[in-house]
């Protein structure tokens, strides 16, 4: 076993102290054991991370939409003065157009996989 002390570096080959440490600003009353500071965007190692972990692709993790929508009218049939005060639902038939989209992960659905281009 080496006891060697892994050496951290950015993309570039520039090393780092440490993998988990970020440049953070707090104001004087905030004590520096609160976790309520901000991380400063001058940090190119904390912006390297996260670019890196953003573009990071999981196959198993993969989300797809799909949809399903309807169009028709609505047309208020009963007294629903008591639900709410608006007064143009009152006999009036109304166009409407409804669009209800989830996504599921492949590894949970149970449709058929459709390609969604």
């Amino acid at each position: 076993m080496s006891d060697k002390i892994p050496i951290y570096t950015l993309a570039e080959g520039c090393p780092i102290a440490s993998s988990s440490t970020a440049q953070t600003f707090r104001s004087r009353s905030t004590p520096a054991s609160s976790t309520k500071s901000l991380a400063l965007l001058q940090d190119t190692q904390l912006i390297e991370t996260l670019a890196h972990f953003s573009r990071e692709r999981i196959p198993e993790r993969v989300v797809h939409a799909r949809a399903v929508g309807a169009w028709g009218e609505f047309e208020v049939t009963k007294d629903i003065s008591t639900l709410t005060s608006a007064k143009f639902l009152n006999g009036v038939v109304l166009p409407v157009i409804y669009d209800h989209i989830i996504t599921t992960s492949r590894l949970v659905s149970s449709r058929t996989h459709r390609s969604i281009r």
